[in-house]
């Protein structure tokens, strides 16, 4: 099916698949790791580090703490694959 429809195509394709909900499961993990997290830096930490999470969960959980808790922000630090994103007051 897609040879089919990109066959006179000759830019990458991206494309994921998403089995058994596999994403929103995991969306939904680093939500409940980020809302821990932030209760910890509520009890007087200035900055917290998540786990190393893959480029595509750390730009997901960028994106959550930017939009549900505008007054921290968020930086990656590390080198590949042990990268992880710190949250800071």
């Amino acid at each position: 099916m897609v040879n089919r429809n990109f066959k006179d195509y000759d830019g990458l394709i991206r494309f994921s698949i998403d089995v058994d909900d596999y994403n929103k499961k995991q969306q939904w993990s680093i939500k409940q790791l980020i809302k821990e997290k932030v209760l910890e830096l509520k009890l007087g930490k200035d900055v917290i580090d998540l786990p190393a999470m893959p480029r595509h969960e750390r730009k997901f959980a960028h994106q959550y703490i930017t939009e549900q808790y505008p007054h921290l922000s968020t930086q990656s630090v590390g080198d590949e694959p042990f990268r992880k994103i710190q949250i800071i007051i």
